[in-house]
């Protein structure tokens, strides 16, 4: 067996039985901040507040890291350094210590809902009170597809139409679900949070799924999730729009994967951020 693939192997027992064995869990800690010492940090000083960017609409892909974004595309894509590297951190960081009283943010994110947010976070917010509107599409059965285990953006823009019809002089705020998983278009995709068993992270870190499969289906996602920003941008929405994440992920460097909560590496703070005018 390889040195690498013992290595994820340990990885992956040490997550998932960090819990079952005493002493695991700081074992497990100590690897990952080991993991990160030699991993670069992202500079606090670029980290500007979304408002500073100057938009009428923000797109939100969730879980995209900017190589893979820009690989997609096919072409340069311009930068941020994200406040956080988890979603309940974006919402605090970016989301509430702002005033968008004249925005309103349409959220297929779950961590947007107060008592989800309370119950990982341990903390309660009250986020509607920040927007002039706040539409969180989770807890609505009309919205989610459980065939996909997911969200979709095309729901989501199918109902963004409304919302721009109602209010075509507010900004907007979209928080697509994608490229976080499940990957829609991914055969190995089948068994998701909601559902239990092995999501294809697990399946990744386990080396169940190569490297090269993985990135493949992480990279059809965002081009899903890309395809539909861009043909809400010039076909549903007005002004200037940026599409942008809140966070990244962690891609099997040094023995580290997924998004860990408030962490400072770059794989997780550099996000795309693409204009479309």
């Amino acid at each position: 067996m390889a040195l690498e693939e013992l290595y994820q192997k340990l990885t992956y027992e040490l997550n998932s039985r960090q819990g079952e064995i005493r002493g695991l869990y700081r074992l497990n800690n100590l690897r990952k901040r080991l993991a990160k010492i030699r991993l670069e940090r992202a500079p606090n000083s670029k980290q500007k507040s979304i408002t500073d960017y100057g938009w009428d609409n923000l797109l939100i892909l969730d879980s995209c890291r900017h190589d893979r974004y820009e690989k997609v595309a096919g072409k340069d894509i311009d930068h941020r350094i994200s406040k956080a590297s988890r979603s309940p951190q974006f919402i605090e960081e970016e989301l509430m210590n702002e005033s968008f009283d004249n925005t309103i943010l349409i959220s297929a994110n779950p961590y947007t809902v107060p008592d989800i947010f309370e119950k990982e976070v341990g903390r309660k917010i009250d986020l509607a009170e920040n927007f002039y509107e706040l539409y969180n599409l989770l807890p609505r059965e009309d919205f989610y597809n459980e065939e996909k285990g997911t969200i979709t953006a095309e729901r989501i823009n199918e109902f963004l139409q409304t919302i721009e019809k109602l209010y075509p002089e507010k900004r907007k705020i979209v928080w697509y679900m994608q490229p976080h998983m499940p990957f829609l278009n991914s055969e190995i995709s089948d068994a998701q949070l909601s559902r239990g068993g092995e999501n294809i992270w697990d399946k990744f870190m386990k080396g169940k799924v190569t490297k090269e499969k993985f990135l493949h289906d992480y990279d059809e996602n965002i081009k899903y999730a890309r395809k539909n920003a861009l043909s809400a941008s010039k076909d549903i929405l007005t002004g200037k729009t940026l599409i942008t994440s809140d966070h990244g992920n962690f891609l099997g460097e040094n023995g580290l994967y997924y998004h860990l909560h408030r962490s400072n590496e770059l794989q997780l703070r550099k996000v795309p951020l693409e204009i479309v005018e």
